[in-house]
């Protein structure tokens, strides 16, 4: 049992390690070697964000994402 929850804590610490903020993501994400690729995500959400054009209070709680539209002049519509 020791040699098991030994394990499980190895294995949480390494992977503590790959996990980021909402900041580091739009920081990675606006970086000039992404932008080609990230352009492309921008739009891709923008566009799926349509389905909740009527929904305000919703998109309302989407601030990393309005941020990062932002960065590609999209305006999250209706907030």
């Amino acid at each position: 049992m020791q040699q098991i929850i030994e394990e499980i804590m190895f294995v949480l610490k390494r992977h503590k390690g790959y996990m980021m903020d909402e900041n580091e993501i739009l920081e990675i994400l606006t970086k000039p070697q992404n932008h080609e690729f990230s352009k492309k995500l921008a739009l891709k959400i923008f566009q799926e964000l349509e389905c909740l054009k009527d929904q305000k209070e919703i998109l309302k709680s989407f601030i990393f994402t309005q941020k990062f539209l932002e960065k590609f002049q999209f305006a999250m519509k209706g907030i």
